[in-house]
């Protein structure tokens, strides 16, 4: 495929990187904090799936929504160790020397926002656990 023939560089991260990056941190670490705060209130069952129209069609253990933010966890850490690889991603152009700065940066920003994505959908996915695990 030609990937060792990609050039290794080293990218210096803008603002907007440390950014992204930082606030991802935060939030993943406020997913912790909102699971282990909210835990010991819980019942012992509380709701674990839902369907697309928002009702719950799974219920689980209490101890499951600890799964949120090891899953959320594992894949955060998971991404941030792949972005120190942008010359192993797959890109829809052939990478020279002359774009690959210009497709690296756009690849391990693209891993950055998707980390906080996922953060965010793991948040919004535990708050609706427990607002219905609440009422």
């Amino acid at each position: 495929m030609g990937d060792n023939k990609r050039p290794k560089i080293k990218l210096e991260w803008s603002k907007v990187d440390y950014f992204i990056e930082w606030l991802g941190w935060l939030m993943l670490m406020g997913l912790w904090l909102l699971v282990l705060i909210n835990h010991p209130s819980l019942p012992e069952i509380i709701p674990t799936h839902f369907n697309f129209s928002g009702h719950i069609d799974g219920y689980g253990s209490k101890q499951l929504i600890f799964n949120m933010p090891v899953l959320a966890t594992v894949l955060f850490v998971g991404m941030t160790w792949l972005n120190k690889f942008p010359h192993l991603f797959n890109y829809p152009v052939k990478i020279t020397t002359e774009n690959a700065h210009s497709q690296y940066k756009i690849g391990t920003r693209l891993i950055r926002w998707l980390k906080l994505m996922v953060v965010v959908v793991m948040i919004a996915s535990v708050y609706s656990i427990l607002a219905k695990a609440k009422y």
